[in-house]
């Protein structure tokens, strides 16, 4: 789809994944295993891989997450996996998610179909939490069918990550192993809108619904609805649709303004900093505090993007072609041990002057889609521990339940859901 090639983040070589895995302690506890939210068993995947079982390695490691090749690209280990590592007292915890990395995209396993349900299954959203259903659903035999409103399936990991940490061919390898067990997918399709989610539930047996989080946090400075103000969405998705796309979108842009701290806005920062535009990224806080991972922040400085902490916009105006974005400067207070404190005005301003304003600051979710489905205060699909919601046959997991979480959080609900889905269409 993309003709942009950034390099991708390099991974292990063999000897290199060979020496790090030699490194694991095997530790009774295993407190990788609880970092890690889809409980993988972690030293039991490296162990394998140390005497030569690669593909039980793989096996292993598929058992418990389907994507790992995705994982461990993109999951957030210092903080999870990693982060619970014992040789963290040390400064060097293993380099677990680089060795999934490697063991997932060098060994084979290819599942197979067992018939412990029959039945239909319609997926909305083709994302991490849509897939990870269907590829669960799929192998226990249901007929599983996956609409998704745009022109190429994945959601948030085709269009939402940059090539250079998740290359379009790793997706396309699985998902054309979905396609190997059945999967349908029908693109170009809202349901909502072309369709009504009332005609999908007449259809089919189950709906799960994987939508994600559909409506973005836009910043509260007066002129945010000027044209040259874009959500990071809408920005990924012409970096992700190729070069062409891109300057057909941006051919005047030549500087542009991310706000926000996150992984979303590092990726953002870093794509626009590719296609060798200046970049400046604002953020109210200060650089320690940002959630993106510290190695994406260390990354796009490295790409001479420019961070300016403790600002915050507060008017945005056209201004001879570009935008003037007026910031207060901030300051943080309150702070004490284990908390962000809390973000007080200070004195003075700071104004930016660019082509193009990007928005990073988050997602929130959609309006209640279907009656009866109940929603929680923050729009929020309400479901039990099995991803059932409030209307009979209907599930749903992901960020549309959450709200904004990382890939293996999506991924991991919905297993849930299609563990829940195949229990339900499970005839004795």
């Amino acid at each position: 789809m993309s003709d942009l090639h950034f390099p991708e983040i390099t991974g292990f070589n063999h000897e290199e994944a060979v020496i790090e895995a030699r490194r694991c302690l095997n530790c009774k506890h295993k407190p990788c295993v609880d970092g890690c939210v889809a409980h993988m068993n972690i030293p039991g995947m490296i162990q394998a891989f140390l005497t030569g079982n690669g593909e039980e390695a793989k096996e292993i490691s598929s058992s418990f997450n389907d994507f790992s090749e995705i994982c461990g690209r993109v999951c957030y280990q210092e903080i999870q996996c990693q982060g619970s590592c014992v040789f963290n007292k040390l400064g060097k915890p293993i380099q677990i998610g680089k060795l999934e990395r490697y063991i997932s995209d060098t060994y084979e396993n290819k599942p197979s179909i067992q018939a412990l349900a029959q039945g239909t299954v319609a997926i909305i959203g083709s994302g991490p939490a849509g897939l990870a259903c269907a590829y669960d659903c799929a192998k226990a035999g249901l007929k599983v069918t996956v609409f998704d409103k745009n022109e190429d399936i994945g959601g948030v990991l085709r269009y939402g990550i940059p090539s250079y940490r998740l290359p379009n061919e790793v997706l396309d390898r699985r998902i054309n192993e979905l396609k190997s067990l059945g999967v349908s997918f029908i693109l170009n399709e809202e349901i909502g809108k072309s369709i009504v989610y009332e005609n999908i539930l007449f259809k089919y047996d189950v709906l799960m619904i994987g939508v994600g989080s559909s409506e973005i946090n836009m910043t509260k400075a007066e002129g945010s609805d000027h044209p040259k103000v874009v959500t990071w969405d809408v920005f990924l998705e012409n970096v992700n649709k190729g070069k062409d796309q891109f300057e057909e979108a941006y051919s005047t842009v030549r500087s542009i303004l991310v706000v926000g701290g996150g992984n979303v806005a590092m990726d953002v920062a870093k794509s626009a900093a590719l296609m060798n535009r200046k970049v400046d990224l604002i953020y109210r806080r200060t650089i320690p505090m940002m959630p993106a991972r510290h190695i994406e922040v260390d990354d796009i400085i490295d790409n001479k993007v420019v961070i300016h902490e403790l600002r915050d916009p507060i008017k945005i105006f056209p201004i001879h072609n570009q935008l003037e974005v007026l910031c207060k400067k901030t300051k943080l207070v309150q702070l004490e041990e284990n908390t962000r404190g809390t973000i007080v005005d200070d004195e003075g301003f700071e104004n930016f002057r660019t082509d193009l304003l990007v928005l990073a600051i988050g997602s929130g979710n959609q309006e209640q889609l279907i009656n009866g489905l109940v929603m929680d205060e923050m729009n929020r699909i309400v479901v039990n521990d099995q991803q059932e919601s409030s209307v009979p046959f209907v599930y749903a997991a992901g960020d549309a339940v959450t709200g904004p979480k990382t890939v293996v959080h999506a991924l991991s609900s919905g297993k849930r859901a299609a563990k829940a889905i195949i229990a339900a269409l499970t005839h004795e």
